[in-house]
């Protein structure tokens, strides 16, 4: 050791130990930092560079059989100011004045309030919205933004689609029925915080956890909607209606391709429309369905093989006193065979019809065609209708029920029973909905055509068929000929019971289309609501909308070319709902 050394030897042990003493206490407190107070200290440094947000997944869209889009989410932007410690009022008057096209005194006035919070414009959209933005930075001008549904079809399908409330949730229809599925969920999204505490909108860990809403396609075809709605509002506007609906199904699969209640209502802005605009007169209104309910007692006899086409039944010339009551036709007729009573709509022949196949069975072939129990559409606020139990019916509802009295049925329960007519004796599941994309939305679940039982043989379903073309051809339903088609249908005017009897002024038209009859790929059902007088009549206002409707659809497919891709032929439709009928075990058989 040198002299130096030994002279300073104490000091430096000294030092030497305070600098082992500060290291010691230093790993020390490392320690407990790191370890033993590791969550407390790493929670005040998320805190303090990270926030947090509670963030909801974008709401699924709705789209049409095509892959149109029905719904939209746009995002609205409010511009705000802080007006009591803003010095640069003039130009941000003149950037919205500019952008706006709205007189700089306009915005002056209104930033003149002082106040925390002056909201400047509201529901702002893109690309308006970012043009803003560039303009404005700098300015302390403030925006919110929020999301809302938009529905780029208005009122094409509105009380199917349905729409959002002030919420951003599903009210009505489609919206209201899938709500959950649409809506997605929530979840905490981490961004990075500024020193001054604002968040940056950068992500600053990609750990959160949320899903956007599901898609759903439905089965709807946009554009046969807006061909069934304009026929139905012209209808309304030439005869004076209250309302009207409308279906178009196709028949071996179930598949609902436009469903239609006018008055209908803007989705976009709903609340402006009269509540009951909003209903779905389709599956939420039940009905007396009058003359197109006598395809059941026909098919009943029919089917258990009481009667024939040919056979013939004395008609009474027009007035019938039986069961304490009178039964009147609208024409007078002497015999008509069972085709003809069809043809002409008899009520009188269709009550010797029930006379002879007997009540049970009319009641039984009710219930076999649907009536008096929901559909199981995927659509809310179905109306069951009305099918009393058999052990309350009277002597009298066997014959009033075979008419279309004494029963209450929706537009769609009535267009199910005519699409087993249409594909050989099944009664199918209506559908609105074709396919539900996935949670990771690169697969879809398709939702399958369902055969709910077998109606009636199909040898049953193509002599009923056949007197429904003769319906046209020859009977109350002449206003529905098409020149070079095809077309069968039956005809409806039924009387509203109306404070505890029947109106002899208010009536509902209605009018059962199959097109093509020979080879039936849709349903047209239309339900006119309270038609003018003399223009009451089925075959005055209800017939005419269904040719009309399906000449259009006709036109479409022709110029579209796409008829023969999208429809598959009767023949390979039958084999198909024959195959599914056997799947789900339906076949109904003699009790």
């Amino acid at each position: 050791m040198n002299s130096l050394y030994q002279c300073h030897r104490n000091r430096i042990g000294i030092v030497t130990i305070a600098i082992m003493f500060v290291f010691t206490v230093l790993s020390l407190r490392l320690v407990y930092i790191q370890i033993i107070k590791h969550d407390e200290y790493s929670a005040i440094a998320k805190k303090n560079t990270i926030g947090t947000r509670n963030i909801h997944g974008s709401r699924g869209i709705i789209y049409d059989r095509s892959g149109t889009a029905l719904t939209y989410n746009l995002k609205h932007h409010t511009f705000w100011m802080n007006t009591r410690t803003h010095s640069e009022i003039s130009e941000v008057c003149e950037i919205f004045s500019a952008v706006f096209n709205k007189p700089e005194s306009y915005y002056r006035k209104l930033l003149s309030r002082k106040s925390n919070y002056v909201a400047i414009e509201k529901n702002v959209i893109d690309p308006m919205y970012s043009e803003l933005i560039n303009k404005l930075k700098g300015k302390n001008v403030g925006s919110d933004t929020i999301t809302k549904r938009h529905y780029p079809f208005g009122d094409l399908a509105a009380q199917v689609i349905g729409y959002t409330n002030t919420e951003n949730t599903g009210a009505l229809g489609i919206e209201r029925q899938f709500n959950s599925i649409l809506s997605g969920t929530s979840g905490l999204k981490n961004f990075s915080k500024k020193a001054n505490g604002k968040l940056c909108s950068n992500i600053y860990e990609d750990d959160y956890t949320f899903d956007n809403g599901r898609d759903i396609t439905l089965t709807i075809d946009i554009e046969y909607q807006a061909i069934l709605q304009d026929e139905l509002k012209l209808a309304i506007e030439n005869c004076n209606a209250q309302s009207a609906n409308g279906i178009i199904i196709e028949p071996f699969t179930g598949e609902v391709l436009a469903m239609a209640t006018l008055p209908s209502i803007d989705l976009n802005n709903y609340f402006d429309f009269p509540i009951q605009y909003h209903q779905n007169k389709v599956v939420s209104a039940a009905y007396e369905p009058g003359s197109t309910f006598k395809i059941v007692g026909v098919s009943a006899g029919l089917d258990e093989n009481l009667i024939s086409p040919w056979e013939k039944f004395n008609c009474e010339d027009g007035e019938y006193h039986t069961l304490s009551r009178i039964f009147h036709d609208h024409e007078p007729h002497d015999e008509l065979t069972v085709s003809e009573i069809l043809m002409h709509s008899s009520n009188i022949g269709m009550v010797k019809i029930a006379d002879k196949i007997g009540s049970e069975r009319i009641f039984k072939y009710s219930v076999l065609h649907g009536f008096g129990e929901p559909t199981g559409i995927q659509l809310p606020m179905e109306n069951n209708g009305i099918l009393r139990k058999f052990d309350d019916w009277t002597r009298s509802s066997g014959p009033t029920i075979a008419m279309g009295q004494e029963v209450a049925a929706t537009t769609l329960q009535t267009a199910m029973s005519y699409c087993s007519i249409a594909n050989g004796g099944y009664l199918l599941k209506p559908s609105i909905i074709k396919s539900i994309s996935r949670n990771n939305h690169n697969d879809l679940i398709s939702i399958e055509p369902q055969v709910i039982r077998s109606v009636m043989d199909g040898k049953t379903s193509k002599a009923v068929l056949s007197m429904l073309c003769e319906v046209i051809n020859k009977g109350t339903a002449d206003k529905a000929q098409m020149h070079g088609f095809s077309l069968a249908g039956k005809t409806s005017t039924a009387q509203k019971f109306v404070d505890g009897s029947y109106s002899s002024e208010e009536f509902m038209s209605a009018f059962a289309g199959i097109y093509p009859s020979h080879q039936p790929r849709l349903v047209c059902l239309v339900v006119v609501d309270s038609p003018q007088y003399g223009k009451h009549w089925g075959n005055e206002t209800a017939a005419p909308i269904v040719k009309k409707v399906i000449e259009r659809i006709i036109n479409l497919d022709s110029n579209k070319q796409e008829s023969k891709k999208v429809y598959a032929n009767a023949e390979s439709s039958n084999d198909n709902i024959k195959h599914l009928a056997l799947q789900a075990n339906t076949v109904i058989t003699e009790e």
